[in-house]
């Protein structure tokens, strides 16, 4: 599932577009993509006791921009992640990616787990993301990678 505009992964919307205001529940995304779901530019996108499953780079990626000052110029704003599943990224994927840009997200109450990479990576230049009461265990490399 993709949410925002880009070409080649870079935000290309003219004028800027944000997509907001998107509650989904209880969804399965599964499936050999690159991603379950890509936030590139959308604020208060929520999902709720949904499971994210087999994606090649990230079941869930929350995407952004900077300038060179490193503040958020776009990207995924106020999205909520809450009582759902995300697991079994293949590849090299993680389970979530907060990149640079991305900010006030939350991940509430989820099971991240057994991905073939990190549980939870966070990119620099993200700013007042929420992780509580998640599990996070049996990825590969790290639960939570901080690159803050």
């Amino acid at each position: 599932m993709h949410v925002g505009c880009a070409v080649n992964g870079h935000v290309s919307c003219d004028p800027l577009l944000a997509y907001s205001d998107i509650l989904a529940k209880s969804c399965i995304i599964k499936g050999a993509n690159e991603y379950g779901l890509l936030v590139e530019n959308g604020a208060n996108i929520q999902f709720i006791n949904s499971q994210f499953t087999d994606a090649s780079l990230a079941n869930i990626w929350l995407d952004g921009a900077v300038d060179v000052n490193h503040d958020s110029l776009c990207g995924a704003q106020g999205c909520v992640i809450k009582d759902s599943t995300i697991t079994s990224a293949i590849g090299s994927g993680n389970g979530v990616v907060i990149n640079a840009g991305a900010g006030t997200n939350a991940f509430v109450d989820c099971d991240i787990s057994h991905n073939s990479e990190n549980g939870i990576v966070i990119a620099e230049h993200t700013k007042n993301n929420h992780l509580t009461g998640n599990s996070v265990f049996g990825n590969a490399r790290n639960g939570i990678e901080d690159n803050e």
